[in-house]
């Protein structure tokens, strides 16, 4: 029965036939490898272990703010087997803690432009214009993985997270108020006496039912249902109430279409399946269409 000897270490490999024998273990260090039968040595090898360095990420340049108020991020990460994720991860800073409790950092994942590259560089875009952060300053960071789990960080940048500029006066109201739950979730009523307001002055949003019901609905749940779910919903809610003040259904379809967009490439740089890329490339032109 064959035997491996490495450094101090003696092992008997396993028949597997009466010709061939196998033997699996583990290399953590290096040393004089050699296989041997009796007397005799069928090879022998120098082996240098080298240990699994975690990845490293830095930016490639500083985030910045696109001219449709998307983020741009774009990174550089090595590693020496293989990259396996990169993602940013975005903290609020600045608010008391009693704003930051309970808020969970925002993370986005990054594209990565191909399979286990040892150097992957890319730019990405992200639209984080409805968060409630949306014009508060954020800390990010970049967090890359390898393979088998370890992880590299940059360093950590501070920022105003890119907001929408609204022009109607409904629209700009109606985006104060949802962040005034963000800032002070214990003004719910005084946010609610606000929306009614709103609502009682149609004249000043062309008379549009769906954003009088949009505002009336947001009013009632602030007061009956205190739950930090329900101001989630209340907040998503008036957002998509000042896009449609603001620009009609036109924000949401493009919302919609750069949603299409980012998952149709996501699926390509992960080499997806044919149907999956088939059924992405339809929805996009569903998007685009809409």
């Amino acid at each position: 029965v064959p035997r491996l000897k490495l450094g101090d270490q003696e092992r008997a490999f396993q028949p597997v036939d009466e010709s061939t024998h196998r033997l699996e273990m583990v290399l953590e260090a290096g040393g004089r490898m050699a296989v041997e039968a009796g007397r005799r040595r069928f090879g022998a090898w120098t082996l240098d272990v080298v240990a699994d360095r975690p990845p490293t990420v830095v930016f490639a340049q500083a985030p910045q703010r696109t001219q449709r108020s998307a983020l741009r991020i774009e990174y550089e990460a090595r590693d020496d087997y293989g990259i396996a994720g990169v993602k940013a991860v975005i903290r609020l800073v600045g608010e008391d803690d009693a704003v930051k409790a309970g808020e969970e950092p925002i993370e986005l994942e990054l594209p990565l432009p191909g399979l286990r590259l040892k150097q992957a560089k890319a730019p990405s875009f992200h639209d984080l214009t409805a968060h409630v952060w949306a014009g508060l300053k954020v800390e990010m960071q970049l967090v890359a993985t390898d393979e088998i789990g370890q992880t590299g960080e940059s360093e950590k940048l501070a920022m105003v997270l890119p907001e929408r500029v609204f022009n109607h006066p409904v629209a700009r109201a109606i985006v104060e108020q949802r962040r005034l739950l963000s800032l002070s979730p214990d003004k719910r009523r005084e946010v609610a006496a606000t929306l009614f307001g709103l609502a009682q002055r149609p004249q000043l949003y062309f008379d549009d039912i769906v954003v009088f019901l949009a505002l009336k609905t947001a009013q009632a749940r602030l007061l009956r249902d205190r739950t930090p779910e329900a101001t989630r919903a209340v907040q998503a809610l008036l957002w998509d109430t000042a896009l449609r003040v603001e620009d009609g259904k036109l924000s949401i379809a493009e919302r919609e279409l750069r949603e299409a967009e980012r998952r149709l490439m996501e699926a390509l740089n992960k080499n997806a399946s044919d149907p999956e890329i088939e059924r992405l490339i339809q929805e996009l032109q569903q998007a685009l269409d809409q």
